[in-house]
């Protein structure tokens, strides 16, 4: 006798599907339970604009059929805060906070990295040589070195988030 299977979760369609994990305080986070049609990038950034979310924290991304799955949140955040801009419509404190915490971002400059916040200033420069030699010599970082903290850096707003 074969064992019963459960039906899938995930979209038969082929589709990229965007869940929004949404902080409910002592009670925990979570994903939003949403219809299969309405997880797509369009609505999650119409439910931001609109306030539909309780303290969002980060937005996933999935496709099985082409079996990948990340978090798209500072790519949502930019795109909730142009057409905010655009529309010249006020956010929600919560979504304010999920924008300015997932915004900032590395920008490679000559030499090192940049790492701006949502207003684009830059928060701090982190510099690297290309040798491993060159850069002990100078006490400053590889590439590599470098790379992780900015990138570290830019999540600080986040991990500080709660």
């Amino acid at each position: 006798m074969r064992p019963a299977t459960a039906p899938s979760i995930a979209p038969s369609n082929g589709a990229t599907v965007y869940l929004v994990v949404d902080d409910f305080g002592s009670l925990g986070r979570a994903c939003r339970e949403t219809d299969e049609s309405e997880a797509n990038r369009e609505i999650v950034i119409n439910n931001m604009l609109s306030g539909q979310y309780e303290n969002p924290r980060r937005v996933v991304a999935f496709n099985t059929a082409e079996g990948w799955s990340r978090d798209v949140s500072q790519e949502i955040a930019r795109q909730v805060l142009d057409r905010a801009r655009d529309k010249q419509t006020m956010l929600t404190e919560s979504v304010l906070h999920f924008v300015e915490a997932a915004s900032w971002r590395v920008d490679k400059i000559p030499g090192g990295y940049a790492v701006r916040d949502t207003n684009n200033f830059a928060v701090a420069y982190i510099y690297w040589r290309p040798m491993e030699a060159e850069a002990n010599a100078a006490k400053q970082m590889t590439l590599d070195e470098a790379r992780r903290i900015a990138v570290n850096i830019a999540k600080l707003p986040t991990l500080l988030s709660g």
